[in-house]
């Protein structure tokens, strides 16, 4: 191929990227006039795994009846801590995830502990360049025992994730 015609596809697709991603903003500015400031995806986001699907694939890995409140923070502490440097991660794991299994979960084999750093590994791996925290959940029931998990995630730093999580223990004290 010439390099004329590469040049020309690649200003295409550029051309083409950027209009996506102005028509999504747009979309996302009209969506909060009407709705207010819920979970939208930005133009950070476009291309993105869906947040709430990675989430529920582990959910049903783990849980029968669909997930509780409870493992499904578990989780996604799990998620986030993966992204942070390693030392960072150890200390967050052993404020976040060691006193909830120890306390709540019968875990004397170690098997739910292990799929929980497997979280933490996939984040690190398959996901390194996705910026998304994890800042909040809900959790629907949709059928018997079936429920619907819709994450909230942001594209914040990891001092303003670690505030929020300082504001989310004291609000429980």
């Amino acid at each position: 191929m010439s390099e004329v015609l590469k040049r020309q596809q690649r200003r295409q697709y550029e051309l083409k990227k950027r209009k996506t991603v102005k028509r999504m903003e747009k979309l996302y500015k009209k969506a909060i006039s009407q709705k207010g400031d819920e979970t939208l995806p930005t133009s950070d986001q476009i291309g993105l795994s869906s947040m709430s699907d990675i989430i529920h694939k582990h959910v049903s890995i783990l849980c029968n009846d669909g997930g509780n409140v409870q493992t499904i923070d578990l989780i996604c502490n799990c998620w986030n801590i993966g992204a942070f440097p390693e030392e960072s991660a150890d200390r967050l794991w052993e404020v976040l995830v060691d006193p909830v299994l120890r306390r709540d979960f019968d875990d004397s084999e170690g098997l739910l502990k292990e799929y929980l750093k497997e979280i933490v590994n996939q984040r690190r791996i398959d996901y390194c360049e996705d910026p998304r925290f994890i800042i909040g959940f809900n959790l629907k029931n949709i059928g018997q025992n079936e429920k619907f998990i819709n994450i909230k995630s942001a594209i914040i730093s990891h001092e303003e994730l670690l505030n929020l999580i300082i504001q989310k223990s004291a609000s429980f004290h």
